[in-house]
């Protein structure tokens, strides 16, 4: 533990730098309160880069006391982040070279902050839940680093987010309880935002959503289109989860639908979304025999194909055009069925864009066990 004075201008400047959080990588902890209880006190620590003694961690023989109260060469962490750039068993993980960038990349971000004009206002919505029996997880700190980073810090999100768990929800997939249940969580979610909108307490949603694919076009048919919405896309591929790829397909895979050989009025329709992965006819026919089947596809279907903000536009643009000759071949349906394998933000992209005048109801049937199960229908208000 360091026994140098630092002296107060110095810990101020440290302060405002840090925006005072804690500048170890990943940690971000408010170090002015015990959260255990509650009360304002100061919990941060200045750990030096290069030690103040040259016996000490990272400390080098004259360069120690001639840094030894230098800002450029402290960094506030929390204790516990403190005590393990500290600890001489984990040194070699924690040169100075490391710290130096902590440093630099933390006081940066609170610059950028810092320096943030004319910036919009929006709410963070966090969705979980069950796929595949697996319940799901989005750090709510996560999700808010990647509206700044991916909008550059035009667009801040709301610390009074509103988080959706639909993972402790007591029933499982194929009973019906458990889509009446889903579909009562998302109401009251989605319906307290919107009061939130319409008092113009904020101007955005930014969506990010884990859960079964019929809950997401639920979401997205409650929302509609026009709120100002970006639904984030997670990635599977080791770079940062939320963040667009540094490489991506150029130019987007080409969105195509075909429609069933039909005259005249039709009453209901069914749609086979081969987007993430395929849906086959004969599936859909097991539980609608009599079915008139249109299929919307990508070439190569991927959970992976939503690798930029140009493929989800390109589907939203296929899907209205599909509804717009929908209604010019067959009027206006009772009925569309919806059998997805789709990305999670095209899902809720799916359920925002619904023509009402087209498609007065959607019933969403859900893949599981190898079979498709009816889910939730979707009612789409003039």
């Amino acid at each position: 533990m360091s026994k140098t004075y630092i002296p107060t201008n110095v810990r101020k400047d440290l302060w405002v730098l840090s925006g005072g959080r804690c500048q170890f990588r990943g940690c971000n902890a408010r170090i002015d309160k015990n959260f255990l209880t509650d009360q304002k006190v100061v919990v941060g620590e200045y750990c030096h880069i290069v030690g103040d003694s040259a016996h000490g961690p990272r400390g080098e023989q004259g360069r120690s006391s001639q840094l030894a109260s230098s800002a450029s060469n402290l960094i506030l962490c929390c204790a516990k982040c403190h005590k393990t750039i500290d600890d001489k068993a984990l040194a070699s993980e924690y040169p100075e070279q490391i710290l130096v960038d902590m440093k630099r990349e933390h006081e940066l971000h609170v610059q950028r902050l810092y320096d943030a004009t004319n910036v919009e206002r929006s709410i963070p919505l966090i969705v979980t839940g069950r796929i595949r029996g697996t319940p799901t997880a989005i750090p709510v700190d996560i999700a808010r680093a990647a509206v700044l980073r991916k909008t550059e810090y035009t667009r801040f999100p709301s610390y009074s987010e509103e988080v959706l768990d639909l993972n402790s929800i007591p029933f499982i997939e194929n009973d019906p309880t458990y889509w009446v249940t889903v579909k009562r969580s998302i109401d009251d979610a989605i319906d307290g935002i919107l009061r939130r909108i319409t008092e113009r307490k904020i101007q955005h949603i930014d969506i990010f959503a884990l859960a079964p694919i019929p809950a997401l076009i639920y979401i997205g048919s409650k929302i509609g289109d026009r709120v100002q919405v970006t639904v984030h896309q997670p990635q599977r591929e080791p770079f940062d989860k939320w963040h667009w790829p540094p490489e991506k397909a150029d130019p987007p895979p080409a969105v195509t639908y075909f429609l069933p050989e039909h005259e005249g009025p039709l009453d209901e329709l069914s749609v086979q979304f081969s987007i993430s992965g395929s849906v086959e006819c004969d599936q859909i026919k097991r539980v609608l025999p009599d079915a008139k089947i249109a299929n919307f596809q990508v070439p190569s279907p991927s959970h992976s194909v939503v690798d930029s903000p140009e493929v989800q536009r390109s589907f939203v643009s296929a899907w209205r055009s599909f509804q717009g000759e929908i209604h010019e071949r067959y009027g206006k349906l009772s009925k569309l069925h919806i059998f997805p394998a789709l990305p999670a933000s095209l899902s809720v992209e799916l359920g925002r864009c619904v023509l009402p005048k087209v498609i007065p109801e959607m019933k969403v049937w859900d893949y599981m066990d190898g079979c498709f199960h009816n889910s939730l229908s979707c009612f789409m208000a003039n």
